[in-house]
């Protein structure tokens, strides 16, 4: 039995340590997700007034290849609401679609106009070509407002808003 000399042996260990760093480093590059289809705002809360539906600000974009597939799109935030509200997305600068999925917000007021404590939320959404998707840019904007008619004030705090392809 040939037996490995010290060298040997800190070649392999180097060559393994080599092949686990790039495999790791490989994975964290999978998973990073580009500037675009991400935004975050952690700014201070501000009110938004009115009936729905009307475009709320947060706007995250995605490239699809020749071949489109469905999205994902997660809306996670901070709030508050004087009454039932409606949170929808509107689709490459098309109206506010509150049926791509969830669309109730809740009211959450306990009269402090943004000062108080925040209700949260998280909406996700699905996608499909059929919905509008198309080969090339999309674009993606938060909407809503006042259900059933009535006028509601909601204060937005911290606030993201990603894309993701569907795999």
């Amino acid at each position: 039995m040939r037996r490995h000399s010290a060298t040997e042996e800190k070649k392999s260990s180097i060559l393994f340590a080599a092949v686990i760093g790039l495999v790791l480093a490989t994975s964290i590059t999978a998973f990073a997700v580009p500037a675009k289809q991400v935004f975050r705002y952690t700014g201070s809360p501000f009110s938004l007034s009115g009936l729905c539906c009307s475009d709320w600000g947060p706007t995250v974009s995605i490239t699809e290849p020749t071949t489109v597939a469905a999205v994902i799109v997660d809306f996670n935030a901070d709030y508050q609401a004087t009454g039932e509200a409606q949170v929808g997305l509107s689709l490459n600068g098309g109206s506010c679609d509150l049926f791509f999925g969830p669309n109730r917000l809740p009211e959450f007021d306990l009269g402090s106009k943004g000062a108080g404590p925040f209700g949260d939320i998280h909406y996700q959404w699905v996608i499909q070509p059929s919905d509008g998707l198309r080969s090339g840019k999309n674009t993606f904007e938060v909407c809503g407002g006042g259900d059933n008619g009535l006028n509601q004030t909601i204060v937005l705090g911290f606030n993201t808003l990603s894309v993701k392809i569907s795999k």
